[in-house]
């Protein structure tokens, strides 16, 4: 599990440390006070165990190393400490720029050992012990989008789950239906309890239109050009209270971002830690405080999960305790700051009449650290 992480010099972070991570995280603040960021740098470090330096940042989702430093820095640095069955590990990725080139290193120390570069083999793969990589690498950081979730999607690998935007959310839920019986009624059960209009789930195929890429040869020439194909995929449809065999495309969203969150969380090769940006979105009130409900009681049924998410919601913060929280804004001189709720000014005894989103609510553009 991972317990803190430090941040320096990195988008808006020029000196983050985040301590005492638990199993359900939530990072509150307005736009622009580093919040995804934070899950951006979490994410990059568990890469370390199946990418070096120059490929962390995965692409179309996570810039590229030379695009995420401070203005005017030459280097920047994330670093992360976190336990694994008992087993201490560290771990850090820093990247300079020397001339017009920017080059990364990355540093491990296991057990209380001391730090060392690491040393990336054959496709990346991070050359340490079977049980730190596993640390490492079982991430997965959601930025679900509407327009991805409604999407119909042609078969994957199984048990894959989603993409980082929620495309390939029916052909989960159609892998699950088939394979995990189970895990379906689960998931579905779930969604029931967040949004309550909704009495079932299933999948359909219907056809759609993809693109391929052909090559053309002539002699010792060659082209490449495109052809329009029709293929089979499968698409989402929904029965509430209302109606039945509602497509995805005429689903309310708050059923759909709930529905990508919750299938993603008990797919049986689901990741250990899962990174989830406005985990609010598309949710009324109501629903919000439910979905806090459910994933706090998925958590406490399973010693090897980690949730750390961000929210603008004072209903998600509502349903924290402050221990959960940390709250993200700018200092008096601008820099942005993320601390922990109890150590906020003021905090005890605010939080003795006032409900932890009733405090975050009336913060507003808070100093954390010589404010004024």
């Amino acid at each position: 599990m991972l317990t803190s992480v430090t941040i320096k010099n990195l988008r808006n972070h020029a000196d983050t440390r985040v301590e005492g991570l638990r199993p359900l995280n939530v990072i509150a603040g307005p736009d622009g006070s580093g919040k995804t960021s934070f899950l951006e740098a979490v994410h990059v470090i568990h890469r370390i165990g199946v990418a070096s330096p120059p490929n962390l940042f995965p692409v179309g989702s996570l810039r590229a190393p030379e695009l995420m430093a401070r203005s005017g820095q030459r280097d920047y640095s994330i670093a992360a400490w976190g336990d694994e069955d008992g087993r201490a590990w560290h771990a850090e990725v820093s990247f300079q720029r020397v001339a017009e080139r920017w080059s990364g290193v990355t540093l491990v120390a296991l057990e209380g050992g001391p730090r060392t570069p690491a040393s990336h083999g054959v496709a990346g793969i991070l050359g340490v012990p079977d049980w730190f990589k596993t640390a490492v690498t079982d991430a997965k950081l959601l930025r679900l989008e509407s327009s991805a979730l409604r999407g119909a999607s042609r078969p994957q690998q199984p048990g894959a789950g989603c993409a980082a935007d929620g495309a390939g959310l029916a052909n989960t839920v159609a892998w699950l239906a088939r394979d995990h019986a189970v895990r379906f009624r689960q998931v579905v059960g779930l969604l029931r309890e967040v949004v309550p209009e909704v009495v079932n789930v299933s999948t359909a195929p219907v056809p759609v239109s993809e693109s391929v890429t052909r090559t053309a040869r002539a002699g010792r020439s060659e082209a490449d050009f495109e052809v329009r194909r029709e293929a089979m995929a499968e698409e989402l449809a929904f029965d509430t209270i209302d109606a039945e065999r509602i497509p995805a495309a005429h689903q309310a969203d708050g059923a759909l971002f709930a529905l990508g969150i919750l299938a993603s969380l008990i797919l049986p090769s689901r990741p250990n830690l899962v990174l989830l940006d406005d985990v609010e979105r598309g949710l009324d009130p109501p629903s919000q405080r439910r979905l806090i409900r459910v994933l706090r009681r998925v958590a406490a049924t399973d010693a090897t999960l980690q949730v750390i998410m961000t929210t603008h919601s004072p209903y998600i913060v509502d349903e924290l305790a402050p221990e959960e929280l940390w709250v993200a804004g700018r200092d008096a001189t601008r820099q942005v700051r993320v601390m922990r709720m109890l150590e906020l000014p003021d905090a005890d005894g605010a939080l003795r009449v006032l409900t932890t989103g009733e405090f975050w609510s009336v913060l507003g553009d808070y100093r954390p650290e010589g404010g004024e």
